[in-house]
């Protein structure tokens, strides 16, 4: 595959992103999941929280850029 297939580089862009909030959320309340902290959700809440406002709008849409942007170069200069 080639960074010249808008197709699989838009699914796999956003599969990317999913896997990286999944892993950032997980990252965040693990001390809650595992039980080291008793939290009763708090944890869970703003890890939820603090996930989206890292990942999502900005740092989302530059990235979606980014992708379209090399995608444009590469089918220009290929």
């Amino acid at each position: 595959m080639t960074i010249a297939e808008p197709g699989p580089a838009i699914v796999a862009f956003f599969v990317s992103y999913g896997f990286s909030a999944f892993l950032t959320f997980l990252v965040l309340a693990l001390p809650e999941l595992t039980g080291v902290v008793q939290t009763n959700g708090i944890l869970q809440e703003f890890a939820i929280l603090h996930t989206f406002q890292a990942i999502f709008p900005i740092a989302l849409l530059v990235d979606l850029v980014g992708t379209l942007l090399g995608l444009s170069l590469a089918e220009r200069l290929l």
